[in-house]
């Protein structure tokens, strides 16, 4: 018969022990992790911004993730790269944690990647993410330019990936809303020709047009309220449509979208 010594056996309690916890940390949970898109609140034109939540649901403990967005057209609406307000974790339920990233991919600025870390090496114990459901960020975007008021936007999840406490083991990931339509703003219904978005047309339109190509005022707060003629583009020929329409001569323009 074989006689342990004290010393070995407390070894193999300990072998045992570590790969119990190996095992029980390596286990996949049995529910999917839900991330859901929240209501997009769209700013007045002028302040060219929008703000949409972003929400999780976890039924194991979560470390880390990584989530990508991205929206449909690029032309109007943009992510911007090194705005430190691009996202943000006030009142989330990620407050506390180490590491918090947001990137611009800088091929294809409609695409972004949020990136979270609960423990950064040497850093703090114990501020994982435990089971629960609620906020997890707020993404905050930049118009890329005044067109955005005329047009209505879709973003979506294009990848995600949430990991457990340990950083190795992913979990399973269901989208419960992957997609948010951000909707025509304060523009829609405006008068077309309003250049000035007073909410009238008339001839200080025309002088507003002049100065906008002259460089002395700002871009019309929407494309069609400056897109007279409704080609789709602000030029000349819009404000010669609209001294005429002001004389009698042309038709009045079909209103904003």
């Amino acid at each position: 018969m074989v006689k342990l010594r004290p010393i070995a056996i407390l070894m193999a309690l300990s072998i045992l022990m570590l790969i119990s916890a190996a095992e029980t940390m390596s286990q996949p949970c049995p529910d999917p992790v839900i991330i859901s898109l929240g209501y997009a609140y769209l700013e007045p034109c002028s302040l060219q911004r929008v703000s949409i939540p972003v929400f999780m649901e976890n039924h194991c403990p979560v470390g880390g993730f990584s989530i990508r967005i991205q929206t449909t057209d690029p032309d109007w609406l943009a992510f911007t790269p090194g705005d430190s307000a691009a996202a943000d974790t006030i009142g989330s339920r990620i407050s506390g944690w180490e590491a918090f990233s947001f990137n611009v991919n800088s091929t294809t600025p409609y695409r972004i990647t949020v990136t979270a870390i609960a423990n950064m090496p040497g850093g703090n114990e114990g501020v994982h993410l435990p089971p629960g459901v609620g906020l997890l960020f707020t993404i905050h975007m930049n118009y890329n330019n005044y067109i955005v008021c005329d047009t209505s936007q879709l973003l979506n999840f294009s990848n995600s990936t949430v990991s457990d406490t340990t950083g190795y083991n992913l979990y399973d990931i269901e989208y419960i809303r992957d997609s948010v339509h951000i909707l025509p703003g304060l523009c829609s219904g405006n008068p077309r020709g309003d250049a000035n978005c007073s909410g009238t047309t008339n001839g200080i339109d025309v002088v507003y047009l002049v100065n906008f190509f002259k460089g002395a005022a700002k871009p019309p707060c929407c494309l069609c309220s400056g897109d007279v003629n409704a080609n789709g583009s602000i030029n000349g020929i819009d404000v010669t449509y609209l001294v005429n329409y002001l004389k009698g001569s042309l038709p009045e323009p079909p209103p904003c979208d």
